[in-house]
């Protein structure tokens, strides 16, 4: 009976994958039919055709992903007018895929496609004046962009605009237009605009698991408080003082989490938002390491190398998903290197500790040797 559930499973599994490997050959054959036929109309001549070729190259669909070919037929797009083709050659100019990096070149093609009314290539327009990339730095130059892109609602322009008015770059600060574009450019799903309007809250898994966690956070840090005090008017040890740390550590990281839950959609700089997210991981790999002393004090080694290892592998993950790294959740990722970094420092203070000669040192024999010097 045991062994025909086995096969029923076995037979299941098989057919699911096959299932799934049928459909994304079916879904790569359409997207290499979809590719020749827009290579026929690009070859042609056809704008229209030889921008979405380079696409179809850069983004790598039903073609092998090639950002030097993408760049050839955005160029001869781009050379006959195509404000969509203009606006792509010069991101590539600017990202320097397939070809150098170019800020003057990039901003070049992005004045053209920006001049035509394409809103992308005036909220890049807008995005150099402001960054000072190919022209000089021109605050109410990129105001300028910026405006004429917003009002197409191009999202991101809306939140560039904003940022502008909420600082008071290049025009009078105004903190109520600020908000206003902040919430239109939120309502069509920009990040940063969510979170400066507080709209984008942090995500958990659940709130009833994000509750119990910080309960038993808070628990955690009673209780070795509460050990370390007891212990406290005896002999100090490491393992008392670490007990101590520990606790301290496990309340902050307490206090952390309230205020991350609490108040993080309220925060309107990104550089605060990241900076906070690395500090509650780092203080989070902190508390792993002085709680992997306690339970195993010879531990300080192995917790060193998965330290590292977890560093590499993060670091790993962001050079294999690169084109990724302005989607909000691979920033916070990114964040996450504080965790292994803050389970490396106690680690190695741990490690040098226990290598560090004591008072008395060995003779020959393995007995303590009589100390240099007399009375």
């Amino acid at each position: 009976m045991k062994r025909r559930w086995v096969i029923v499973a076995i037979t299941s599994m098989a057919l699911i994958g096959a299932g799934i490997f049928v459909r994304t050959e079916r879904k790569n054959l359409q997207l290499a039919k979809d590719a020749t036929a827009c290579r026929i109309r690009a070859e042609q001549g056809d704008p229209a055709s030889q921008f979405m070729l380079g696409s179809i190259y850069f983004h790598g669909k039903g073609v092998p992903k090639d950002s030097v070919e993408a760049v050839r037929w955005y160029r001869k797009s781009a050379e006959q007018g195509n404000a969509k083709g203009q606006y792509s050659l010069g991101y590539m100019y600017h990202e320097g895929y397939g070809l150098p990096q170019d800020y003057a070149e990039a901003t070049r093609w992005w004045r053209k496609a920006a001049e035509q009314g394409d809103a992308k290539a005036q909220d890049g327009l807008g995005f150099a004046y402001n960054r000072g990339e190919g022209v000089a730095q021109d605050s109410s130059e990129a105001v300028r962009w910026y405006r004429k892109s917003a009002e197409q609602d191009y999202a991101n322009a809306e939140y560039d605009l904003g940022y502008m008015y909420y600082y008071g770059y290049g025009v009078p600060q105004d903190r109520v237009e600020a908000n206003r574009l902040f919430r239109e450019a939120a309502a069509q799903g920009n990040e940063h605009a969510k979170r400066a309007t507080g709209v984008n809250r942090v995500r958990v898994p659940a709130p009833a698991m994000s509750k119990i966690m910080l309960a038993l956070r808070l628990l955690a840090s009673v209780y070795f408080l509460v050990v370390f005090l007891k212990a406290w008017q005896r002999r100090r040890t490491r393992a008392k003082i670490v007990t101590g740390v520990a606790a301290l550590l496990l309340m902050s990281s307490f206090v952390l989490d309230l205020f991350w839950y609490s108040y993080v959609g309220h925060l309107d700089s990104s550089a605060i938002f990241t900076a906070l997210y690395f500090v509650r991981h780092f203080v989070g790999g902190v508390i792993v390491a002085m709680l992997l002393s306690i339970v195993a004090p010879r531990s300080a080694k192995v917790a060193l190398v998965l330290a590292a290892a977890f560093f590499c592998a993060f670091i790993v993950f962001q050079i294999v998903h690169y084109e990724l790294k302005q989607i909000a959740p691979t920033i916070r990722l990114f964040c996450f290197v504080g965790f292994p970094i803050g389970m490396s420092i106690p680690s190695a203070i741990f490690l040098w500790l226990d290598r560090k000669p004591s008072g008395r040192e060995l003779n020959g024999k393995g007995d303590a040797a009589v100390p240099l010097t007399t009375r």
